[in-house]
């Protein structure tokens, strides 16, 4: 590496708080992007609110609280829709303005989503382990949003980037949930056998969030060094 690319590497890392953007940092941006908009396209189908297309095992329940999945999908989806985009360096730093109606969009969002969560939470699928796993995701993924949405406020832009990765890896939370679902059908005769759609509906009720929130606190941890900025 040149002098010159070794200054300008040093000056982007003591700007940013972190070295530059590398290759796999944009695979992994591009690879979240995708699985993104494909969960997207597959839950598109419960915007219609048609009862054709809602979960067999859950479709009274579902036409009892139509309100609450309504604005469950539609919060959450909408977030999701608008989270990789947050993390773009050139958009917080050359379109801040972008970045900010991007931001009240998704903690509008977010709330919509999280309350509407809270709301179908106690008739979960499978029962009191499923209810108590997806009510404190959605309680975390509220707590994580709003106190982002303070340390903003606060003009402290290395917490508000912290905690709105947490924020944003719980509502990831339905991306995996239909990643380990979509799985466990797929091998449909290899593990259904021994390993029931209940089993699994309720383990991924805690699985599709916790191990997301777990690396997005790992990655957030306090290192030593110069501060984030926004």
């Amino acid at each position: 590496m040149t002098t010159i690319e070794n200054t300008t590497a040093a000056t982007t890392t003591a700007t940013n708080g972190r070295p530059p953007g590398s290759p796999w940092r944009r695979i992994g941006w591009w690879t979240m992007t995708l699985l993104i908009f494909v969960t997207l396209a597959v839950v598109s189908q419960y915007i219609g609110m048609n009862p054709a297309n809602f979960l067999a095992q859950q479709r009274e329940v579902y036409l009892r609280r139509e309100t609450m999945l309504a604005l469950h999908i539609c919060g959450a989806a909408t977030a999701l829709a608008i989270g990789p985009f947050q993390f773009l360096p050139r958009l917080r730093r050359g379109h801040a303005r972008v970045h900010r109606i991007l931001g009240i969009a998704y903690l509008t969002s977010a709330t919509v989503g999280g309350v509407g969560g809270l709301g179908m939470a106690p008739t979960a699928y499978t029962g009191l382990v499923a209810s108590l796993g997806f009510g404190t995701m959605g309680v975390l993924w509220l707590a994580c949003t709003w106190t982002g949405f303070v340390m903003m406020m606060r003009h402290r832009f290395a917490d508000h980037r912290r905690w709105m990765i947490r924020s944003f890896s719980l509502v990831l939370g339905g991306v995996t949930l239909r990643l380990v679902l979509g799985t466990y059908i797929a091998l449909e005769g290899s593990v259904h056998s021994w390993l029931s759609f209940h089993t699994v509906y309720m383990a991924t009720s805690w699985l599709c969030w916790v191990p997301n929130l777990l690396l997005a606190l790992w990655l957030t941890r306090s290192r030593p060094g110069p501060p984030l900025h926004q």
